[in-house]
């Protein structure tokens, strides 16, 4: 349950003013762009609890970036972030709360935010915080433990990307 109600919230973050559209089965999927959601064993994102694997990009894309068409986003089941084991919850209050057992070493996490993150990804967004540029930012693409949702700042950036405006380097 907490899968089927978490992740849905992350493309829908998306979409909207941007003009992006997301859909669970697209009859006209005319870019081919789509992105397979599954759980993965722990360690299946190395040091992250969730990840966005890609398929090599489509140099033939319209814009500035190149155009990502394959997608595997994983959330890792059972996973271990930081150390600690991660608890998947669908109340957003509970994120980054320790699991009050004490025999647990675990840590909650609010899959509705980290999904929000996740499908930034996809939409050729990297992590903020490895920017010289956006480190500083309010963005759910920078810490999604304190920003669960994109602020302007991630949806400027997503502007730049898909409006052929001067997208900054993320490295």
């Amino acid at each position: 349950m907490v899968f089927n109600t978490g992740i849905p919230v992350g493309p829908a973050a998306w979409t909207g003013r941007d003009g992006i559209t997301v859909c669970m089965s697209c009859a006209a999927n005319e870019d081919g762009y789509q992105v397979t959601v599954t759980d993965g064993a722990q360690n299946a994102c190395g040091a992250s609890i969730a990840c966005v694997n890609f398929d090599a990009l489509d140099p033939a894309g319209t814009g500035r970036s190149p155009h990502m068409t394959g997608m595997n986003m994983v959330f890792e089941h059972p996973g271990v972030g930081w150390g600690r084991e991660v608890y998947w919850t669908l109340d957003s209050n509970l994120m980054s709360d320790a699991v009050p057992d004490p025999m647990a070493d675990g840590v909650f996490y609010y899959i509705g935010a980290l999904s929000v993150h996740e499908f930034g990804h996809t939409l050729n967004v990297g992590d903020f915080e490895y920017s010289r540029v956006f480190r500083d930012k309010v963005a759910v693409m920078r810490d999604p433990y304190n920003n669960m949702s994109p602020t302007e700042e991630d949806r400027r950036h997503v502007r730049a990307v898909y409006y052929n405006h001067v997208m900054h380097d993320l490295r």
